[in-house]
């Protein structure tokens, strides 16, 4: 059952996508500065898979070697501090947060040079990574900066530029084809004549997907 919640989970989140679902901006509705929020939320969406398969992987050799490592409570102790960290869904102390940088560390793909024989699928450096994005995450969900410079700044306007580029791109893939689908519809008698029909429920149908658009 675990195995098949994870892999539907690293399914839902592949390549971040669902994220861009919220790209509009609910931070606009408490007049507060706009800000990209989604793209650090893709950000946590691909990170979150990355360690889960990972874990998923690194259980399943394990399981056929009969052999765990040594630090496998330390590890799941520390996803679980993430866990918490999102269940809390509030900004973290100064005093809590990583100030470590392991870029150094890391090659071209994130793998880290510097392996650790207690942590050899390389648990440890993907689950920092993955703290330092919730981190980044609450900080983006939580009080905002309401200075008058930040409403009316070029990062501001780069902002709301970012964010509505994915909502331009859906309502013009969706409504664009209704211009050339609508007329040919409406010019031909068949269709009125369904519309009117009292045995038919297609006048129904078109009050209905009337009200979903508009909604």
């Amino acid at each position: 059952q675990i195995v098949e919640r994870i892999t539907r989970t690293a399914i839902a989140l592949d390549k971040g996508n669902i994220a861009v679902n919220t790209a509009f901006e609910l931070r606009l509705l408490r007049c507060a500065p706009p800000s990209c929020s989604y793209i650090i939320l893709k950000d946590l969406c691909l990170a979150v898979r990355g360690i889960s398969l990972r874990v998923l992987t690194a259980s399943q050799i394990s399981l056929s070697n009969g052999h765990y490592p040594s630090n496998y409570s330390e590890i799941a102790e520390a996803l679980d501090d993430c866990a918490e960290l999102l269940r809390k869904n509030e900004p973290v102390g100064e005093h809590e947060r990583d100030h470590d940088d392991d870029t150094e560390n890391l090659t071209n793909d994130g793998t880290n040079i510097l392996r650790d024989p207690e942590d050899p699928f390389l648990l440890k450096p993907m689950i920092k990574h993955l703290k330092k994005v919730i981190v980044i995450w609450l900080d983006e969900i939580g009080p905002a900066d309401r200075s008058t410079t930040k409403y009316c700044s070029e990062q501001s306007r780069k902002t709301m530029k970012l964010n509505a580029l994915p909502w331009l791109i859906k309502i013009i893939g969706c409504f664009i084809p209704l211009f050339f689908v609508i007329p040919k519809a409406l010019l031909k008698l068949e269709t009125w004549t369904k519309l009117f029909d009292p045995f038919s429920n297609h006048g129904a149908k078109a009050v209905w997907v009337i009200k979903f658009a508009v909604g």
